[in-house]
């Protein structure tokens, strides 16, 4: 059986576009797990959608631990293969299926759609991803580029976490999201954790998903996703670099030095959210402080 994850975060009209989009000529079961949202989808996923799981946390837990609540959700009911997705996105027709057909030919690997714009589904946004030396910046392959530049199959360094398949057993050897994440990167991480494992990444891109990007995020402070790129930027980096973590160390004190330069120069950049918001993802990674963004938890 296959089990398609998508996690909610106060856009239940997403989500129930999302699980709509499945599907497939297998057995699927669909899960849906809303991170404590305002107001609960429940009743109204129930209505559109009678034989969806809908699991409710009762605190907002991030992306990664709301995926991993899923796999555990989907492995217990019998599943065998999953699709994490984002509720922003909709899976293309046959998508589902040609991403069962592509784990017969690449088994145990991770493997990812095409991913392009749901305004301009000829347009990709992602077609996996690759690392920039030596500080481990991940990119995005293929954005802007035509869908039709795309043809084959391909292994990636990572790809993104807006839809990752995988058999329940890959699952087990790469082992669950890396929940000190919260919100970004922990796809990248997981990635780089199943080619650690001798696990390859593989975009499919005959299997298409249309994203609208950032949609979920999009709700959030600018201030707060730039606190979430540089703590979880030096939290991957300093995992992964591998000899190149003292380049990393070096990055992080020149980091260090500007914040304190600024701070004692112009003590207005104390009260600028947007600069500040650095200040704490710095601060907080040498403490070990992961999870939610604490200003707006």
């Amino acid at each position: 059986m296959i089990a398609v994850v998508i996690v909610n975060w106060n856009d239940t009209a997403a989500s129930i576009r999302a699980l709509r989009s499945v599907q497939t000529s297998e057995p699927v079961l669909t899960i849906l797990v809303d991170n404590a949202s305002l107001d609960d989808p429940t009743a109204a996923v129930r209505d559109a959608l009678p034989g969806t799981q809908v699991l409710r946390l009762p605190a907002n837990c991030g992306y990664a631990a709301a995926c991993n609540h899923g796999v555990r959700a989907a492995v217990a009911a019998g599943a065998e293969h999953l699709l994490v997705m984002n509720n922003d996105a909709e899976l293309a027709p046959e998508a589902l299926d040609r991403l069962v057909a592509a784990d017969r030919q690449h088994p145990g690997s991770v493997l990812a759609p095409l991913i392009v714009y749901t305004d301009a589904p000829d347009e990709v946004w992602s077609a996996g991803g690759y690392l920039e030396p030596p500080c481990v910046r991940n990119h995005h392959l293929g954005l802007g580029d035509p869908r039709s530049a795309h043809t084959a199959s391909h292994p990636v360094e990572w790809a993104t976490g807006c839809a990752l398949f995988f058999s329940r057993s890959t699952f087990e050897r790469i082992g669950p999201f890396d929940e000190k994440f919260f919100l970004y990167l922990e796809d990248v991480d997981w990635c780089l954790r199943a080619r650690r494992a001798g696990i390859r990444t593989w975009i499919i891109p005959d299997a298409v998903v249309r994203h609208e990007v950032s949609r979920t995020t999009g709700a959030l402070p600018s201030a707060t996703i730039r606190y979430y790129a540089y703590r979880n930027h030096f939290r991957l980096a300093f995992r992964h670099a591998g000899w190149a973590r003292v380049v990393v160390a070096g990055e992080l004190v020149w980091t260090l030095a500007k914040i304190s330069v600024r701070q004692i120069a112009s003590p207005a950049f104390r009260h600028d959210a947007w600069y500040h918001a650095r200040t704490r993802a710095v601060r907080d990674f040498l403490f070990g402080r992961f999870g939610p963004d604490p200003v707006v938890s």
